[in-house]
């Protein structure tokens, strides 16, 4: 279910509109990790970024060796070109800060998270799984040394002789294979 944006303001009392450049995306990719920053906290949950800073400090000090591994301190810069703090979080780290946060749009922000951070979680295993796919069988192996000859075939414009080289060089392996 879709939260409209007019019911998000009218639970915080205020409009959503301008308020942060920030993209539609909840979450981000860095090192293969889903992470979000406590800035895109703040904006969705309509928190000051300044009391979103002092409740993950809160976390830190109070439980730091489970919270240590949760959130990492960042720097981003704004449009004035000034440097400020924020922290970026896995998933966890997101729960255990927003776990405090009740009130209906609070409790929709959270559904919405949890579904970018396991869409966003599937995409990189899915994609990890692609490229560590080895053929089991003899057919798969066959069907995927022609997926990478038409791929050759397709990128020979690229540079005609290191193009022709990969071409025949797999025209070989593919006559040793049959």
């Amino acid at each position: 279910m879709i939260f409209p944006f007019s019911k998000i303001e009218k639970l915080l009392g205020r409009s959503t509109q301008n308020c942060v450049d920030l993209t539609d995306d909840l979450v981000e990719v860095q090192d293969g990790q889903t992470l979000v920053n406590s800035r895109q906290v703040a904006y969705r949950f309509g928190r000051r970024h300044d009391h979103v800073i002092v409740s993950v400090e809160e976390l830190l000090v109070r439980s730091p060796e489970i919270s240590g591994d949760l959130f990492h301190e960042s720097q981003y810069v704004d449009s004035s070109n000034r440097s400020y703090k924020q922290y970026l979080m896995n998933r966890k780290g997101f729960f255990m800060l927003v776990s405090s946060f009740k009130s209906a749009a609070a409790d929709e922000w959270k559904s919405r998270f949890y579904d970018a951070f396991e869409s966003m979680e599937k995409q990189i295993a899915d994609k990890q799984s692609e490229e560590c796919k080895t053929p089991k069988t003899y057919v798969e192996a066959l069907r995927s040394l022609l997926e990478t000859e038409n791929l050759i075939k397709n990128k020979l414009c690229v540079h005609p002789l290191i193009g022709m080289g990969l071409f025949f060089c797999l025209k070989i392996v593919r006559i040793l294979l049959l």
